[in-house]
Formats: C-alpha cells, structure tokens, sequence
C-alpha cells in the first residue's frame, strides 16, 4: 500500500514589510515599536528617539514589574539626551553563579574541560538547587536598585541578590522616574534572610568540594533533558517535515522574522549618548607583559602567532592592541578574533565584441585574525541600529581599515555612518556567500566521503573511486558525468577547503 500524506496550506504572513497597524493587530501579545503604546508614549514625552530592547518587545503592552509594580506606561523614561528609554532586565540570583566562580579559580577559564566528568550538569544542578528565586525580568530600576543596595550595605556578600518581593519592600516606585532607595529597611531584610543564605553557601561550596574530589559523577542517560521537546512531538514532527520540504522557503521566512525582531527593537541610546569620551591614559605594556599576556581569554590564538603579528585590519601589532584595564586581576585587556575574509572575483566575457563582466562570485575564503577593536565594529553597530543584526550583515578587512581611526593602546575612533553606509553595500554579497558555502560544504564532503572510502579499501584508490560514484550515482544522468563533477569537486576540496589554521589542533601538528 502506497504511503498517504496529509496536504495543508499554511498561510504566513510577511512581516519585513507589513505596517505598524498590520504588526499590531497580528502580535497584540507583543510590544515593539510599532505597537500603539509605543507610539502613545513616543508623543506623549514628545521625542522621536527609542532605546527599547528585545525583552520589553517580547513582553505584553500591559505586563506589569514583579517588583516595583508598575506597568508599561509608568516603566517609560525619558533621558537626559532625548532618548526615551524602555528596557526590561533579567534579575538572576548571584548566587547562582558562585559554582562558576569556584571552577574557574580552581581549573582555570575552560573549567568544564578540566573538572572531573559530569561538572558541568552539577554546576547547572546545585546553581539551581540554592538559588533563593529564579531568574526573572523586572524593569531597569528595579534591577539597578538591588545593586545599589548590595553596595551601600557594608559586609554584604557579593553573592547575595535581592528577591524582586524584597526590592518591593525597600524601593518607592516614581511613574517614570528614578527609585527611591530605603537603605536601611534593604539592610532589615537582608539581616533577616542571612542566617538561610549563609547555609545555601555552605550547602554549594559541599557540593563543588564533593564535585571536585569526584564523588558526583553522573553517567549520562539517552533521554532528551526534561523539559525539552519530544523526538515525535507535534512541533517537532511539522517543523522538521516543513524545514525537509521546504528548504529554501523554510530560509526565507527564518530571515523575514530575523527582519521583524530587529524592527521591533530600537538602539537609539546607543547612538545619541551625548557624554564625552573619557579622557584616557595611555600606557604601553612592557615585553614581559605581551609574552605573559593569558590572551582575554583565548590564550590559544594569542600563541597562534609570533610577536610580529599584525591585525589584519588595523594592523596592530600585539603590544599596539592591548590597553590597560580597570580590572585589578587583569591589568591589560586585548583579545584576537578570528575572521573569514572573501575573495570577490568578476571575470571579463570573452566573447569578441563584448566589453562585459559576467556575474561576480566569491571564489576562495581564508581566516585571518584581528583585534578585539576590530572585530567588534560590526557588533557595535548591530547594537546601536538593530535593523544591521541580520546574519547576513558582514564586514571585510578593507571596510574595517576605511571606517576607523588607529592608535596604539587606545579604542578606535569609529565613523558609524561610515561603517552602516559599508554593510549596506555588503548585503549584496549575502548571496555568494551562501553559493559559496553550499559549494564549499560539497567539495569538503566529497572529500570526507572519498577518505572514508579509502579507508574501508585500506587505501585501494580505484576500489574508494568506484564506492564514491556508486554513492554519487544517482544524483546524475551518467556515470561520464558524475566522474567528472565528482573529481571538479574534490580538485575543489583541496583548493578551498583550507579548515581553520588557528584551531588549537591544527596550530600543535
């Protein structure tokens, strides 16, 4: 019996270019700049500049702060320099992150690789198991309150955190203002929970210490996690058969809603902050410094290259990158990034008569490091213009050399038009870059696919070369013309498929 299917149309709707009124209607359980709320209070503080994020965008136009009390319309703040600011934050009890902290003292920054096995699960468990509330979203205010009520109460523990119940008891909400803070009544509270608090730490340093020692291991089962989606859920189940179908359509409609959550957002803060830059002082570390320097944190890279290393962009040297720090453990702070950079070819038509160039395309890629200065420019315009947080943005060497101003020890002084007019004029490389990966991903399959074959011929050339086209064969018309793409794409695979030469296995061989 042959097998049935079930037919369904689905109707989606366009969200890139549908209107406010249109957004509001269809995701009224919303709250983005588009929504009617926004709009309202964007005329009633009379300003047109928006710092709202993606927690206030993902929440109801009438979500209410667990701690303060107030709602939407009371949380709106206008700043000093005409930005009107709605953020929502997520309040997570510090105490939860004191496993961490511990690991890393003990095992170094990639502690879950050091740790005895089954660490990471523990961290997860015991961090949740003496958490005093779970994480939440509460607004700005009261998110900052907590911390300057840690601050001001002297001997309070850095891993205690207010819950959003206590922030209530010791804060005075303003409609669109600034908290009043009750010092001593936080000091009531805090007082009052220390003799609980004090025994969950005791109870999580037992947990890393038997953790440590080994005696918590936990061997791993081949359940999915609770929690987690079902493997034959109905989500799943159509959500994987849309995705085999429909392939491309299933892309397009992943980067529509990319376009919408970027719309719902807005970094108008980050853009108009009219504060001047602080005035810095500009110190060069020594030799002994660069060579002892533990690399920010990717002390991998940092020893990938030699000390006449340049970033590729800036052309920094290692010395030129680093700047001191504010941080008492770490005096100077620098990181080197990895970067994939494009080779665009156009080629001349060689037809006689015609002067034309046909389709460019992107014929070879290689990865090149760069500083933490460069590699965050891109970032720091998503974050100032989300409308640029498309995976497809992108930023060569040569955009990154012509928006910046450098110096040694110093941030970049960064052209931010400059920098959006480049990525503009990068979206049209979206498209080769995709070509180019598919084309890529094939040739180095061919190649894994065809050292797998040599491998179970124990290296019979002719016996792997038969095993791939019989792998291949029925994707083609002809056995002629499956040889023949086959071996393009393996002659392919040792063109382009260079790997990552900064990858730590690659750097020891």
């Amino acid at each position: 019996m042959a097998l049935e299917w079930f037919e369904a149309q689905l109707h989606l709707p366009m969200l890139r270019n549908c209107s406010d009124e249109e957004a509001a209607r269809l995701y009224h359980e919303r709250d983005g700049t588009w929504s009617a709320t926004t709009k309202a209070a964007l005329k009633r503080f009379q300003t047109d500049k928006l710092d709202l994020d993606e927690n206030w965008a993902s929440t109801s136009p009438g979500w209410q702060c667990p701690g303060c009390g107030r709602r939407k319309p009371d949380i709106f703040r206008l700043l000093d320099n005409g930005v009107l600011l709605a953020r929502l934050e997520e309040h997570h009890d510090h105490l939860t992150d004191r496993f961490k902290r511990l690991a890393q003292a003990k095992y170094g920054q990639k502690w879950g690789e050091r740790a005895p096995e089954g660490a990471l699960q523990t961290e997860k468990l015991a961090s949740r198991l003496v958490a005093r509330f779970e994480p939440t979203l509460v607004c700005a205010e009261c998110n900052k309150s907590d911390g300057v009520a840690k601050r001001a109460i002297a001997g309070m523990s850095p891993d205690f955190s207010f819950r959003p119940s206590e922030i209530r008891q010791f804060v005075r909400a303003n409609a669109n203002g600034e908290h009043m803070i009750d010092i001593p009544v936080a000091h009531q509270i805090y007082e009052a929970e220390r003799t609980n608090f004090e025994m969950r730490v005791a109870l999580l340093d037992q947990l890393f210490a038997t953790m440590a020692a080994g005696s918590l291991v936990s061997e791993k089962g081949n359940l999915p996690p609770a929690g987690h989606l079902s493997t034959m859920g109905m989500y799943r189940h159509v959500h994987s058969w849309f995705a085999r179908e429909h392939g491309e359509l299933y892309r397009v409609i992943s980067r529509d809603l990319s376009a919408f959550e970027m719309r719902s957002v807005s970094r108008d803060g980050a853009a108009a902050s009219k504060s001047a830059r602080r005035s810095l002082r500009v110190e060069v570390p020594t030799p002994e410094e660069v060579a002892n320097y533990d690399g920010g944190g990717a002390l991998e890279l940092w020893k990938a290259v030699d000390d006449d290393w340049r970033c590729a962009a800036c052309r920094r040297g290692k010395a030129q990158i680093l700047r001191r720090s504010r941080n008492s453990r770490r005096p100077w702070s620098g990181k080197l990034f990895k970067h994939t950079e494009f080779t665009l070819m156009e080629i001349w038509n060689e037809q006689e008569d015609d002067t034309s160039t046909l389709p460019p395309f992107i014929a070879s890629h290689r990865v090149e490091l760069i500083c933490m200065d460069c590699a965050t420019i891109l970032p720091s315009l998503k974050q100032r213009q989300p409308r640029y947080s498309d995976d497809e943005a992108l930023m060569q060497l040569g955009d990154m050399a012509a928006v910046i101003g450098a110096a040694p020890n110093r941030p970049h002084e960064v052209d931010w038009t400059h920098v959006a007019a480049r990525v503009d004029s990068n979206f049209i490389l979206a498209p080769l870059v995709r070509s180019y990966w598919e084309h890529h991903n094939a040739a180095v399959n061919c190649r894994a696919l065809y050292r797998d074959c040599l491998k179970t011929t124990h290296g019979d050339r002719e016996r792997a070369w038969k095993r791939l086209i019989a792998l291949y064969a029925d994707r083609y018309e002809s056995a002629e013309e499956c040889a023949e793409t086959l071996t393009f794409l393996l002659e392919e695979a040792d063109r382009i498929g260079i790997g990552d030469p900064f990858r730590p296995d690659t750097v020891a061989a």
